[in-house]
């Protein structure tokens, strides 16, 4: 198994686990529905950290989603954290994330708590909260 940025190719946060956690996205119903009227990218930033059993210490993984209407449109993986006015960064510890996806903590929790700081029209944003747990169970079930 070869590796990316020190994840694992097949590890959670690698550019083959991001693809199909878009393909399960387009599989989902009930994302379909809450997402629609979603126009932005999501830019996710996952920084590896000793708590993490996924990602090494100091790596960091940065990955662009195009979402739109209930759909993932495809995935680009970056070097930076870059975005437009009109998009979305998310990043936070590896380690985070992966509490996220085991339902240790939730989405709006880790947000309050500062644990994933986002970037981007937080009013706009806080439309799609169902959208957003939706995401959150959908990539849980990512193998």
């Amino acid at each position: 198994m070869g590796s990316w940025r020190g994840v694992p190719v097949k590890a959670k946060f690698s550019g083959e686990w991001f693809t199909e956690f878009c393909r399960k996205i387009n599989e989902d119903e009930k994302y379909r529905k809450d997402g629609k009227g979603w126009k932005w990218s999501i830019t996710f930033s996952i920084i590896g950290d000793k708590d993490s059993y996924n990602v090494k210490a100091g790596m960091k993984m940065v990955v662009k989603m195009v979402l739109k209407d209930g759909r993932c449109n495809g995935i680009e993986i970056k070097d930076s954290e870059d975005i437009t006015l009109d998009e979305y960064l998310i990043s936070g510890r590896a380690s985070t994330w992966e509490n996220l996806m085991e339902g240790k903590t939730s989405l709006i929790n880790s947000m309050l708590k500062g644990d994933l700081k986002v970037t981007g029209d937080i009013a706009r944003l806080s439309r799609y909260v169902l959208a957003a747990e939706d995401l959150a169970r959908i990539a849980s079930g990512v193998v």
